[in-house]
């Protein structure tokens, strides 16, 4: 052999390599379609892949297999509209939002602007037009749970040829009036043989039927075993409806080339614990002159506390260039999807992003251990930090009228969070309190003046009592009241806290002369409520 021709041979060999080495290192290719499918009320442990009993879910389990589950997911609330006005912003919140504020861009709107053909199906009426969700999205259908998959799977279908992004919102694990379960009869299954609760939970129901006076325990245990059930018929039934949607996309083709993702604004508290004393509870209790029972003293759905089984979700990506069976221990949160999707994708984010690409942990799930995630409801805020420790602080309000206190569990070794830590770590609940305190000085801030109609909803879904009670804003403004009015209100130990607190609230910024300051500073020191103490000081700080 010539040594030309052996030369030859070696720059073939060695382009071979070289080439082979390429396609290794190559990146991934870039999906065509995105299809973020949102589950409604849907807890992480209710489902096949996060290690259920029941197999409720196998389509989130396929999909699982095939892409990433992040083990630790949480929302950035516990009920629809803020939850999602943060998802589709990419934006943590200072206060709870019915919509979307006009100056932050949204998931939507981004895919838009890079070429996307963009449209939204959605089975929650809170999420609509009128709250701005309709924005950035060239296709937006209202439907009802339960309803027929065939506008949803015709556009899947149709998407060949072009890029899209699709957000499926589906709802069937909202409860309706405390009932769960499919409408037809032969999608109930798990109803029909109720699973049994846990130990710890029957502790805990006994425990408060005892002190409480409750005599109506087995007929209550009963019925939350049955409608825990009908949850999981409803998980499955979502799930079923998954499965149409992936068929679709396998149909067209495009399956290999879609990332999709599962998430959901939020869980379901399924009577792990006491309810708050405020909103539909209070009507059933107090207005509608029930008897109190488990059921309506315990927190059957959602909607304003933030313990774990609220706030848990699932979130699974499946997408070119991520899995196969990749599971990922840190925590993360929703505000996360937005800044992914868009790396996944190439898309420039369109505006400011506060949740942080979750690619890098779906190729190397051990790269980033100390995250911290942050939720809020109107009564309290939470953040998780890297080992699982999480911390409640309440608002303000609620600390005066429901005597909330800070809260800390170690969801390790208590799952269920029934025993409070606070005081034993009083230095980890200071340094987790700043962690709450900086992600609500950079959210958005809250806005909770529904329309008639939107109120109407919201009574609906179990967020407002009849009386109104429940999470829409009512402070009265009291900035033109005189210094002097309020400085007698917030002294006035005979006024309920709330007003006091308010009153203290609306004297923040004020100029004092020196008698009023000492009768502020007496105020304070012989204030009964922390929260009041707390907003005295504070309009006494320079």
């Amino acid at each position: 052999m010539s040594r030309v021709v052996r030369a030859l041979l070696g720059l073939s060999i060695v382009g071979v390599g070289f080439v082979a080495v390429c396609s290794r290192d190559a990146a991934p290719p870039r999906p065509d379609h995105v299809v973020l499918i949102v589950i409604d009320t849907l807890r992480a442990d209710r489902t096949t892949p996060y290690g259920y009993g029941r197999d409720t879910s196998p389509n989130l389990a396929r999909l699982a297999r095939e892409g990433v589950l992040f083990e630790n997911a949480v929302s950035q609330s516990s009920w629809t509209s803020p939850s999602m006005v943060s998802m589709m912003t990419g934006r943590y919140l200072a206060g709870e939002r019915l919509s979307i504020p006009d100056d932050a861009t949204t998931l939507a709107e981004g895919f838009q602007r890079a070429g996307f053909q963009t449209a939204a199906f959605v089975c929650n009426d809170i999420l609509s037009d009128k709250t701005r969700f309709e924005r950035g999205f060239q296709v937006f259908e209202q439907l009802e749970p339960y309803s027929d998959d065939g506008k949803i799977v015709q556009w899947l279908e149709s998407s060949k040829g072009k890029k899209t992004f699709t957000w499926i919102h589906l709802a069937e694990p909202h409860d309706v009036n405390n009932v769960y379960g499919p409408p037809t009869e032969d999608h109930v299954k798990f109803k029909k043989e109720p699973a049994e609760l846990s130990k710890q939970h029957v502790e805990f129901l006994q425990a408060y039927a005892k002190s409480h006076g409750l005599t109506d325990y087995d007929a209550s245990v009963a019925t939350i075993r049955r409608e825990r059930s009908g949850y999981d018929d409803d998980v499955a039934y979502s799930d079923w409806r998954v499965g149409h949607f992936l068929a679709a996309l396998e149909r067209a083709g495009l399956y290999d080339r879609t990332a999709i993702v599962i998430a959901a604004d939020h869980g379901e508290g399924l009577w792990t614990r006491e309810a708050y004393d405020t909103g539909s509870r209070r009507t059933q209790v107090e207005h509608e002159h029930r008897k109190p029972t488990l059921l309506n003293l315990l927190m059957g759905t959602h909607g304003n506390q933030a313990y774990h089984e609220l706030l848990h979700v699932p979130l699974i990506v499946k997408a070119p260039g991520v899995g196969p069976n990749v599971i990922v221990k840190s925590w993360v949160e929703n505000v996360d999807i937005a800044p992914t999707l868009f790396e996944l994708c190439d898309v420039a984010a369109p505006g400011v992003l506060q949740g942080k690409s979750l690619l890098a942990l779906a190729r190397a799930p051990n790269s980033d251990a100390t995250r911290k995630v942050f939720s809020m409801t109107r009564f309290v805020s939470s953040v998780i930090d890297e080992h699982g420790m999480q911390l409640l602080v309440p608002t303000p309000d609620a600390a005066c009228t429901l005597g909330l206190v800070p809260e800390l569990y170690d969801l390790a070794a208590d799952p269920e969070s029934r025993r409070n830590l606070a005081a034993e770590r009083p230095e980890l609940v200071t340094a987790l309190g700043r962690v709450i305190e900086q992600r609500l000085a950079v959210g958005l801030p809250g806005e909770m003046k529904p329309t008639p109609d939107e109120l109407v909803v919201l009574k609906s879904l179990g967020y407002v009592g009849d009386d109104g009670n429940g999470i829409i804003e009512t402070k009265p403004d009291l900035s033109q009241m005189p210094t002097e009015k309020l400085i007698e209100a917030a002294s006035d130990a005979k006024l309920p806290c709330l007003a006091r607190l308010q009153a203290a609230e609306a004297l923040a910024g004020r100029a004092f002369d020196e008698p009023q300051r000492a009768r502020l500073v007496d105020a304070a020191a012989k204030s009964d409520a922390i929260a009041v103490r707390a907003a005295l000081e504070k309009a006494l700080s320079p």
